[in-house]
């Protein structure tokens, strides 16, 4: 290379090398401004962080970032009070920041150093074994914090000497086990270690029964979760519990603790739901509601077993009563009809209410059938009409619209239709009152006489005033009957001018609802309607106001007998009989001559059925009355069958012997109606004296009274008259009481056996007798008394035949306990 090549060369390199040079010292410049700055801005905040807590906070955040030895001194230098616990947090994991803190604390000449490093925190987590080595040579002034009036000196102190073997320490641990702040016996619960020489054992027995005494007694629910907690880790083969020897509020402490996993817990938890005390109710629902154990008991009941049906309905009753009722949301997506039976027997009188409208709409869709379906629906129903919503009660509405043809369901729908919420009930009822093929009209107007009439008056009147022509007389009718149902003073000249609306008999019905009217003017309208020329105004005002009780109608309606008008007469005769008039009444017997058919048929049917024997007595012409139509001797049997009187029974019978065939069937029926014992005993009577052909016809009604005639001829049977007795058994044989009787005999009820071994003795008969003897082993012994005299009874020459018969029954069973029977007696005869 030469010279010139190499001063260029190095001429070069000294360019470069002073370029980065300058840059190097440009770089190290402005580090050491940085540093400077740094610091200073670092002194600066510690000292506005003795004067900010805002700033304080700031470097504490910093030192708990990038924890360095240097930020601590200054921290202690400057602001020691609020950066202590920090620092002290800091030093349990870093070495040189303990350094500086054990220096820091040395220097300090403070007494109470270690209670001032306690009172800067809150109560944070540290590690205490950590803090325990870091302060080991100083432990004593540790202990001396344990009997700090502040709570963060004691907690600190705890915390590091649970890690200390002195006895000093472990004496110090032992008498905070009842600090009264809750961190510290939280810490002891959660942190206190039984020592592993000889007396770890009993520190370990001690230590169980401090955490069973916590779990019960603790007021602080952290500190009794705390011991459930730490019992479950170390001691769950010892955990048992004697709730027996517990107060409730101790009960309640062991079920906020008890764990939805366990089936023991929740075993525990159903018998609470049991228990009349709503705090342990509550507390044990609740439990079982977050375990998902009251959904599984909504869930698992069937109608095949009734008995867990009532047990879960009893459980989900009681935790409903303390509005524990979120199982009820399953009623939106099971199709289990017994756990939907189970929320509507529970909602009808408890829950929310907001449930009743899912139900609703989940039961009234159900297609299925099954047992209990119809006490679904029905419970439903009665839960809506308790407690319902508005939609809920909308939703039945539609349901008694579309169900309006099935008159069982209509009916149900139409009884337990609230009362509340009438503008969404009312358009339905109306559409229903409108609707001549709708039968149920008392159920209906039971209905609309639950809601304030100011909702539906309007279409009651616009109906009536319509016309014959706009409205099915049916509808019509309805609508009157609802309006008198009413009541209202108000409607009283309108309700008593549409009265002829109503069909003759239904007039007479009427009148149970013109009680109420009354005063002066009530009579002043009606007499005034009564003398006015209208006849059917007349005959619906006759019929209907006997019920009212007021005699001042009595003289238009004596008057009225003589009317011109059918109508008007055929009204009367009935009216006199309502009043119980007979001195009018008699004067009434014309009307069984009267020219008009229809007439005679009304006066035949009125005073055969109210009419005194003196009465009755113009029958005989009538039924003997060749030139007499049939329609009119029908209504005579008619009215004669529902006399009280005795005299209606020699008519009727009288008919049956010298008529002939005529009427026969329907006087027969007519006779079928005497069941009462003051007309059975008159036509036992008559049986008694008939002959044979007489006897058959009356012996059929008897049939046909059925049961009706068995506790009258009973009750005659005891009155023993000899003369009807064989009458009375043989109508008894022929109605099949005796075999109704003896199948009595095998009832599990003694009482019932022994009135039937009663009855059969007073029947006497050869086949009451052969269910008799069937009862002569009945472990009853009044049963056997009873079987022993009535057989006494047949040993004697007069009922020998009988007993013989017994003898020598085709029934093997028969002859065999009345030989045994016969034995028994004459055995007893012998001693």
């Amino acid at each position: 290379m030469s010279k010139n090549e190499m001063f260029s060369f190095f001429g070069e390199l000294s360019i470069e090398l002073i370029i980065g040079i300058t840059a190097a010292l440009i770089v190290v410049v402005a580090g050491v401004v940085w540093f400077i700055v740094w610091r200073a801005r670092v002194k600066r905040r510690i000292r506005e962080s003795g004067e900010s807590i805002e700033a304080a906070q700031v470097l504490l955040q910093q030192l708990n970032r990038r924890p360095t030895a240097k930020l601590a001194r200054q921290l202690l230098a400057h602001i020691p009070d609020t950066a202590l616990f920090t620092i002290f947090i800091c030093a349990l994991e870093n070495k040189k920041i303990a350094d500086e803190l054990i220096r820091w604390i040395d220097q300090s000449g403070d007494m109470f150093v270690y209670r001032r490093l306690a009172l800067s925190g809150k109560g944070e987590e540290f590690n205490g074994q950590k803090a325990c080595s870091l302060f080991s040579d100083h432990l004593d002034r540790i202990r001396e914090m344990t009997g700090d009036p502040e709570w963060p000196a004691r907690y600190m102190a705890v915390k590091i000497l649970l890690h200390d073997n002195d006895e000093r320490s472990k004496r110090a641990v032992r008498d905070m086990w009842n600090d009264p702040h809750t961190l510290i016996r939280r810490t002891l619960v959660e942190e206190f270690t039984p020592s592993e020489d000889k007396s770890g054992e009993k520190e370990s027995d001690d230590l169980y029964t401090r955490l069973i005494q916590f779990i019960t007694a603790d007021p602080v629910f952290e500190v009794r979760r705390a011991a459930k907690k730490r019992i479950v880790s170390e001691f769950a083969e010892r955990y048992q519990v004697d709730y027996s020897d517990l107060a409730p509020e101790q009960i309640l402490h062991h079920i906020e603790q008890f764990d939805p996993e366990s089936s023991e817990d929740r075993n525990s938890a159903l018998e609470f739901l049991l228990e009349d005390n709503l705090e342990l109710r509550f507390a044990a629902a609740r439990f079982l509601d977050q375990a998902g154990s009251l959904e599984t008991l909504f869930a698992e009941v069937d109608f095949a077993d009734q008995d867990l049906l009532q047990r879960n309905k009893k459980k989900l009753k009681n935790a409903v009563e303390v509005n524990c009722d979120s199982f009820l949301e399953k009623v939106k997506e099971t199709d289990n009809p017994a756990s939907l039976l189970l929320a509507a027997e529970i909602l009808t009188e408890q829950g929310k209410s907001a449930y009743i409208p899912p139900l609703a709409e989940h039961v009234f869709s159900r297609t299925a059938t099954g047992p209990g379906e119809n006490r679904l629906f029905e419970q439903t129903v009665q839960s809506i009409r308790e407690r319902g919503p508005e939609s809920a009660v909308r939703r039945m509405a539609e349901e008694l619209r579309r169900r309006s043809s099935r008159e069982e369901d209509a009916a149900l729908l139409l009884e337990n239709l609230p009362a509340f919420f009438p503008f969404v009930t009312v358009p339905v009822l109306t559409a229903l009152l409108k609707d001549p093929s709708f039968n149920l009209r008392e159920r209906l107007h039971e209905a609309f006489l639950r809601l304030d009439p100011s909702y539906y008056l309007d279409e009651l009147f616009s109906v009536l005033k319509a016309g014959r022509d706009a409205y099915p007389h049916s509808v019509r009718i309805s609508c009157l009957l609802l309006l008198g149902k009413l009541k209202l003073s108000y409607c009283m000249q309108f309700l008593l001018e549409q009265m002829p609306i109503l069909p003759f008999e239904e007039a007479r019905d009427f009148s149970v609802h013109l009680k109420d009217y009354d005063g002066k003017l009530f009579q002043k309208r009606v007499l005034d309607l009564m003398n006015n020329d209208d006849g059917k105004v007349k005959a619906a005002l006759i019929s209907a106001v006997p019920a009212t009780g007021n005699k001042e109608f009595l003289k238009p309606i004596r008057e009225a007998v003589g009317d011109a008008d059918p109508e008007v007469r055929r009204a009367a005769v009935w009216a006199l009989l309502e009043y119980g008039d007979q001195r009018s009444v008699k004067g009434s017997v014309d009307l069984l001559r009267d020219p008009v058919e229809r007439v005679r048929i009304e006066a035949a049917r009125a005073l055969g059925s109210k009419g005194k024997p003196s009465i009755l007595n113009n029958f005989s012409e009538i039924l003997s009355d060749p030139n007499e139509v049939e329609s009119v001797k029908l209504a005579a049997l008619e009215g004669l069958s529902a006399s009280k009187e005795k005299k209606s029974v020699d008519l009727l019978v009288e008919q049956l012997k010298d008529r002939g065939e005529e009427l026969t069937e329907q006087t027969i029926e007519a006779l079928s109606a005497k069941s009462d014992k003051d007309l059975v005993k008159p036509l036992v009577t008559h049986l008694k004296d008939a002959e044979p052909e007489l006897r058959d016809k009356i012996s059929e009604a008897f049939k046909r009274m059925g049961e009706q005639a068995e506790t009258p001829l009973l009750e005659l049977l005891r009155e023993d008259i000899a003369s009807l007795t064989p009458h009375i058994t043989y109508v008894l044989e022929q109605t099949g009481c005796v075999e109704q009787t003896i199948r009595k005999l095998n009832h599990r009820d003694a009482e019932v056996r022994r009135e039937a071994a009663d009855i059969l003795s007073r029947i006497g008969t050869t086949s009451a007798f052969r269910g008799i003897v069937l009862a002569a082993r009945d472990p009853d012994e009044d049963v056997r008394v009873m079987v022993t005299r009535a057989l006494e009874r047949l040993n004697t020459e007069s009922d020998s035949e009988i007993l013989e018969e017994l003898k020598n029954d085709p029934d093997k069973r028969i002859r065999k306990y009345t030989l045994w029977a016969m034995e028994r007696i004459t055995s007893k005869n012998s001693e």
